[in-house]
């Protein structure tokens, strides 16, 4: 009995010990073994770590401009010019600019746009273009400046301004009244600045040509554009100031030529092309487009020109040249936009 009480206490000792050694352990392992600097916090871990790029001005973020005004392409042009370091894309359907780059770098890009992205001010344009009889004109040619190849304008190149011609539009208005001048049009068209701007009033003039097979030949219609060309670049100068490229063109058939295979239209051009300035709502005239024509007249005695085989017989032909100016009056005034 006492061998068993002796062995029953030797168990609860070593229990004893043994619980004691192991609660020590644990607290030292959580105390003394961990006792050093930078020692991590073990909760940190329990959920994945989250970087907050925003705070790390190195850290390179994507953005999105939108576009409201400018053609996105033109804009990733110049913003990859001025910042070669940060990635820039166009997105085409959204019309905007996105850009991967360093807070900073996104920040100064996002107010270069800005001031990029403007609305472009509207240039209204009104242009008269009128038919005057050749030999009237001779009596005002005083009243313009020489351009080049007989072209004359109401403008002093030298101090780079319009001159004024005095009743202008009264003496094409009397012009107009006797018969001796006719407004061909009268467009009013719109642009925005440094976009171009066309007038084209003309005709296609039709001729044959013949085509040569092995078997045969045959006919082809062919179409000749001929008239009057105006084509205007404005780009404002100031607030009232309009710099204007001018493109100016009149082309006519001069003639026939006849071939073996059939007419010919043998095809008159003039040209002209300047540069002016002009204040806002100012009026710029260019004269001296002369246009001439072969006009064809056919005389018929009537019953006896409309014989088969002889009605020829009784027709008469005769070419009659006719000779006249075009000249364009050129108003263009500055639309602010908003």
């Amino acid at each position: 009995m006492r061998d068993e009480i002796t062995l029953f206490r030797i168990f609860i000792i070593f229990v004893t010990l043994f619980f004691f050694v192991t609660k020590e352990t644990s607290i030292f392992a959580q105390t003394a073994l961990f006792k050093y600097k930078n020692r991590p916090d073990l909760d940190s871990f329990k959920e994945p770590v989250k970087f907050n790029l925003e705070s790390d001005p190195k850290s390179p973020l994507a953005s999105i401009v939108p576009l409201h005004h400018s053609d996105p392409s033109q804009i990733h042009k110049t913003i990859s010019s001025l910042f070669p370091t940060v990635s820039i894309a166009v997105d085409e359907r959204t019309r905007s600019i996105l850009l991967y780059g360093t807070p900073s770098q996104n920040a100064t890009i996002h107010k270069v746009i800005s001031n990029l992205d403007l609305a472009l001010h509207s240039i209204q344009i009104e242009v008269k273009i009128i038919e005057l009889n050749y030999q009237t004109l001779d009596h005002y040619r005083h009243l313009f400046s020489d351009l080049s190849a007989s072209f004359k304008m109401n403008y002093d190149f030298q101090n780079q301004k319009l001159l004024a011609v005095p009743n202008i539009e009264n003496v094409l208005s009397l012009l107009m009244k006797k018969g001796d001048a006719k407004l061909l049009a009268k467009p009013l068209i719109a642009t925005v600045e440094n976009h171009k701007a066309r007038v084209r009033i003309g005709d296609k003039i039709p001729y044959l040509t013949s085509i040569f097979y092995e078997r045969g030949n045959a006919n082809q219609v062919n179409y000749l554009d001929t008239g009057i060309d105006l084509e205007l670049l404005p780009k404002i100068a100031s607030a009232n100031r309009i710099f204007t490229e001018i493109k100016a063109s009149i082309s006519s058939v001069k003639l026939w030529k006849e071939l073996g295979t059939g007419q010919y239209p043998i095809l008159s051009n003039r040209f002209t092309e300047t540069q002016v300035y002009m204040e806002d709502g100012q009026t710029l005239i260019i004269a001296g487009l002369l246009d001439e024509r072969h006009q064809k007249n056919t005389s018929v005695v009537p019953f006896f020109g409309e014989l088969p085989f002889v009605g020829d017989i009784f027709k008469s032909h005769s070419f009659e040249k006719i000779s006249s100016d075009i000249i364009f009056m050129i108003t263009q005034e500055i639309k602010i936009n908003r």
